[in-house]
């Protein structure tokens, strides 16, 4: 097929189907124009992330802050143990010098008691002998 054939002939879709340099500069604008909206809304989207990334950073402030007193209070129930425990063994310690000294009272009180009865009881004896004496000097007259 020679040139001019080739140029005479109808495209298959026809002539209204090519497209000209208008209609190409006309696709071009408006494939710009949507490639720009499109620009622009991932410009939002990544200020929206941006936005998202700083909340989440304040929120990661916030657990490690949160992790920061949860520390600080794990230390002091660790010392708050310790002197439960220092305190336990200090009321031991007490527990075991009061029983030793109940222990020493008691023994102290059971023998001023045990010689206390002891002279009494001499005593209600030697009355009791007396009396008998008495009484059997009594019946003798």
């Amino acid at each position: 097929m020679e040139t001019a054939d080739y140029l005479l002939d109808r495209p298959p879709g026809g002539w209204e189907s090519l497209a000209t340099k208008q209609d190409l500069d006309a696709l071009a604008e408006r494939m710009d124009l949507r490639f720009e909206d499109i620009d622009r809304r991932f410009e939002e989207v990544h200020r929206h992330f941006d936005e998202v990334h700083r909340h989440f950073d304040a929120i990661d402030r916030r657990f490690v802050e949160i992790d920061r007193r949860f520390e600080e209070v794990h230390r002091h129930y660790v010392e708050i143990d310790r002197r439960f425990d220092e305190v336990d063994r200090h009321f031991a310690d007490v527990q075991q010098t009061v029983r030793g000294e109940i222990g020493r009272v008691l023994e102290a009180v059971d023998g001023r008691i045990a010689a206390a009865f002891a002279t009494q009881l001499r005593w209600v004896v030697g009355t009791m002998i007396a009396f008998f004496a008495v009484f059997v000097a009594l019946l003798k007259l």
